[in-house]
């Protein structure tokens, strides 16, 4: 699991090109962010991507 401080760091790298991304590369963005930064929850990138 990371840190608060790491994910937040994830965060503010990625958060830039989601604003500016459309939809299919906002898809994408997420499931990097999932993979790089794996939670507790059992979900996976799609699982997420669903959400959308």
């Amino acid at each position: 699991m990371m840190s608060k401080r790491s994910r937040q760091e994830l965060t503010k790298e990625i958060y830039p090109r989601y604003l500016k991304a459309n939809k299919a590369e906002k898809i994408k963005i997420l499931d990097e962010f999932t993979l790089r930064s794996p939670d507790t929850t059992g979900n996976t990138p799609s699982d997420y991507s669903n959400m959308v």
